[in-house]
């Protein structure tokens, strides 16, 4: 399965590991980052991306990954533009924490946009329905 809309299904897994790993092993020192007591929450978040990592893998291997992927785009595609609002509300004012939600969203948006991408150049599906 090579094509972009599994590549880039590939790479939101990746990224939902690694910030997942980070959140669940390190939640003390990013909650400091951030400038809140928020490491269970933050912990309990990782562990939610890890889940979500895995998910990704099996729906990599489904038959209808058009569907899936619009489910998927459907949970991620607002998380930036919530980001976005954090930082515009100064509701996280540690310069580190800033930092790390603005390349949090632009990730999550470069994801969310390659697998828009992916999802418009797949071939039109026949249509299937009879009257």
């Amino acid at each position: 399965m090579d094509n972009p809309l599994s590549t880039s299904l590939l790479l939101n897994a990746v990224l939902s590991a690694a910030t997942g790993v980070a959140l669940t092993l390190a939640p003390h020192t990013i909650s400091r980052w951030l400038g809140h007591d928020t490491a269970g929450w933050l912990r309990l978040f990782g562990l939610a991306l890890i889940a979500h990592f895995a998910l990704l893998l099996w729906v990599r291997t489904r038959p209808n990954l058009r569907l899936w992927t619009r489910i998927n785009l459907a949970t991620v595609a607002p998380y930036p533009l919530l980001l976005l609002g954090i930082l515009m509300a100064n509701i996280v004012s540690e310069t580190p924490g800033r930092l790390l939600l603005a390349a949090d969203a632009a990730a999550v948006a470069a994801v969310a946009t390659l697998q828009w991408r992916g999802l418009n150049r797949l071939p039109a599906r026949p249509n299937t329905t009879t009257a």
